[in-house]
């Protein structure tokens, strides 16, 4: 009887049972090992095959002296040491050291001694599997295949890269890695190579421009992302006929559902990092030639206020600040045009003491208190225009001292009160914790929007508008999919990775709307439970 309910809990409780999880051991885990043949061209075909023909996949062949037989290399262009290739390889192929005898009879014991004495000094490895072959090469080795013989050797070459790593300057975090995309597309494709060494990475080459010819990449993961959306994108990068693109923000205008709209619909990334993690969720990647940054579609909103710091940090910690960030965003959105409202229209919502403060202050202002708003938050956008503009710690320096000198000032010649001085900086301060400069910037003029119909209809204008502001993002979408998702329509697994940092080994699905194929995130064999506690019963 126990073994009953056992079972019948397992159906209903735990979504790893065999109907669930085809998709997942469909792109993870293959359980067809295929050999490596004898015939070196179907190996290399096969090889191709897997990795794509956009992945900067290399394949050579070379004609060993001695034995009058065809050998094979493959490697990755942007992640293998070509000179370290170019020196072993083709020294050892025209070596005079060859066993001539050996390679014709394919006596694969003594072939492998010769190999280790001629790569005295460079790691390498044999194996008879072109899985593994594929899973080398796209992590950096080079792969030696000899007509005639089924093995592969595989000889670590992998690129170190020693040049100064960029440090992300927009999206800067705490604990997540410090590197940054550059001007190179084939480049920022490796990167995220690296972080992503599976054949299920897909890169499809385009060029746009009649003039400029700016090479384009679209990157997915294959059996995770939707198909259809894939295939949309797909239409809409290759029906751009235009003469010059110079960044991906141009190519975004052409791609994205509704140009006109305020709010985005894509979003820009400058670490490799995230977009991985965006890839392994079910989008896809634009890379840009020429651009630091990276296009990710489709996006929802509530992505752009998230961080890669909320991975890094404890999970209680990570909720914690997903809610100050949030918190901070609705209070940067609406605090002016709610007082506005409290302050012009509605004096008895205000407790009477504050009320007499506030009237106390505003006894000598020329202006009335929308005016004085919009002044301070105009001057506040101003000056954080001028900080970006300048030099790194001039920036700063010079928009801080504006602001301490400008607002000092205008309360002492009584121009503007001292609360509206506290409310727009409360407001400007809360901005600073959006970590998207597109949120930030549709936030922006939200705020304008909301502070003149407060300053026209009260506390029902601020009211109407943020009705309308809602209305307005749920009606958006970004390839098909609702920019106010997981929200509306509601999904109530996504809405708790909006609202909270969940554990890692409890965050085991995807957005069914990315992902419909494909939706978990891990095997069936790892019990959703806390680490480290032990069953004895199963034990026993």
């Amino acid at each position: 009887m126990k073994n009953i309910i056992r079972y019948l809990k397992s159906l209903f409780i735990n979504p790893f049972h065999k109907e669930h999880n085809l998709s997942y051991k469909k792109v993870h885990h293959d359980d067809v090992k295929t050999s490596i043949s004898k015939d070196l061209d179907k190996n290399l075909n096969y090889i191709s095959g897997v990795l794509g023909e956009n992945n900067g996949i290399i394949t050579e062949k070379f004609l060993f002296v001695n034995a009058n037989q065809m050998a094979g290399i493959v490697y990755l262009e942007k992640m293998a040491d070509l000179s370290t290739i170019r020196t072993l390889l083709s020294e050892y192929l025209n070596s005079e050291k060859q066993d001539a005898t050996c390679i014709q009879n394919s006596k694969s014991t003594d072939l492998k001694l010769k190999m280790k004495e001629f790569f005295r000094g460079v790691p390498i490895q044999e194996t008879k599997g072109l899985e593994k072959v594929c899973e080398a090469v796209l992590k950096g080795h080079t792969c030696l295949l000899v007509d005639g013989i089924n093995e592969a050797t595989l000889i670590n070459t992998r690129k170190f890269d020693t040049r100064k790593i960029e440090k992300p300057e927009i999206e800067s975090t705490i604990y997540a890695p410090k590197e940054a995309f550059v001007e190179d597309v084939e480049t920022n494709c490796m990167m995220v190579r690296r972080r992503l060494p599976t054949p299920t990475f897909k890169l499809e080459a385009f060029t746009i421009g009649r003039l400029s010819q700016t090479s384009i990449r679209l990157g997915w993961l294959e059996g995770i992302a939707n198909e259809k959306i894939i295939e949309e994108a797909r239409r809409r990068i290759a029906r751009i006929d235009i003469d010059c693109i110079h960044n991906i923000a141009m190519l975004a205008d052409f791609i994205e559902d509704n140009p006109k709209s305020l709010w985005p619909q894509y979003k820009l990334v400058e670490r490799p990092d995230v977009v991985a993690y965006n890839l392994s969720c079910g989008q896809f990647a634009i890379f840009c030639d020429g651009n630091p940054f990276v296009l990710i579609a489709p996006t929802v909103i509530t992505q752009h206020i998230q961080t890669m710091d909320d991975f890094s940090q404890k999970p209680i910690v990570g909720t914690l600040l997903k809610i100050f960030r949030i918190s901070a965003f609705m209070i940067s959105t609406s605090i002016s045009s709610i007082y506005i409202s409290f302050v012009a229209y509605h004096h008895g919502i205000i407790p009477p003491h504050l009320a007499l403060h506030i009237s106390l202050g505003r006894k000598d202002v020329p202006f009335p208190t929308i005016i004085e708003i919009l002044l301070l938050t105009f001057a506040v956008d101003l000056l954080r225009e001028v900080g970006k503009r300048l030099p790194g710690n001039i920036g700063s320096a010079t928009s801080i001292l504006g602001a301490v000198v400008i607002g000092q000032a205008a309360v002492e010649a009584g121009y503007v009160s001292a609360a509206v001085i506290i409310i727009v900086a409360i407001g400007a301060i809360s901005s600073y914790s959006i970590p998207s400069e597109a949120l930030y910037n549709s936030n922006r003029i939200t705020n304008y929007f909301l502070i003149l119909l407060s300053g026209v209809l009260g506390i029902y204008g601020a009211a109407w508008g943020m009705i309308l502001i809602l209305w307005r993002i749920t009606t958006l979408r970004s390839f098909g999919i609702p920019l106010f998702y997981p929200i509306a329509p509601i999904d109530f697994y996504g809405m708790r990775q909006v609202f909270t940092r969940m554990p890692m080994w409890k965050k085991n699905k995807r957005l069914k709307l990315f992902a419909p194929t494909n939706k978990y995130t891990m095997d069936k064999n790892i019990r959703l439970e806390r680490p480290g506690t032990r069953n004895p019963k199963k034990e026993e």
